[in-house]
């Protein structure tokens, strides 16, 4: 039987998967460019930018994939957490020392890093905060929950991983 915390645990879920999976497709997919930005803008990356580059991505699948897969929903959530933390913080930084640098969010190319991806960053923090709270209460999704949310949940995190496209599309209106 589906309830309301095992509808929000779904679409938090299916929402962070997204976020974590699109982004790493991306840096896979431009992997050159990707690593390009990790050495122009990751302070002493140098020689090791392609290791650095292949550990960001590899933390962005395994903290996606620990999310739905473990037995403890809550604790699930920490790796998630202490990598959009360790994110946001490194956009700040280029805000401030790479003025005009692309965050690398979905590879090394991209909009100008800005507010909208600390904005981003944050609400994403909060779904996995919201999912920590859920998380406190014996609460399983069903099946039918992850069908019912499948859709609004890839849609919600696909849009949050582009929310800097959407902002700049609404701007030159």
């Amino acid at each position: 039987m589906s309830t309301l915390p095992g509808s929000l645990t779904a679409f938090g879920h299916i929402v962070l998967v997204t976020v974590f999976a699109l982004s790493s497709i991306s840096k896979i997919r431009d992997f050159p460019s990707f690593r390009g930005h990790v050495m122009a803008t990751v302070p002493g990356a140098g020689r090791i930018s392609g290791p650095t580059a292949a550990a960001v991505i590899a933390a962005e699948i395994g903290s996606g994939a620990l999310i739905p897969l473990s037995r403890d929903g809550r604790w699930a959530l920490v790796p998630a957490l202490i990598l959009l933390s360790c994110f946001t913080l490194y956009l700040l930084w280029l805000i401030t020392a790479h003025r005009g640098a692309p965050c690398g969010c979905a590879g090394g190319a991209g909009e100008p890093t800005s507010l909208v991806h600390v904005v981003r960053n944050v609400l994403m923090m909060s779904v996995a905060v919201g999912l920590w709270f859920v998380a406190d209460q014996p609460v399983d999704a069903t099946l039918l929950d992850y069908a019912i949310f499948a859709l609004p949940g890839l849609l919600i995190g696909a849009s949050l991983l582009n929310l800097d496209q959407a902002v700049s599309f609404f701007r030159s209106v």
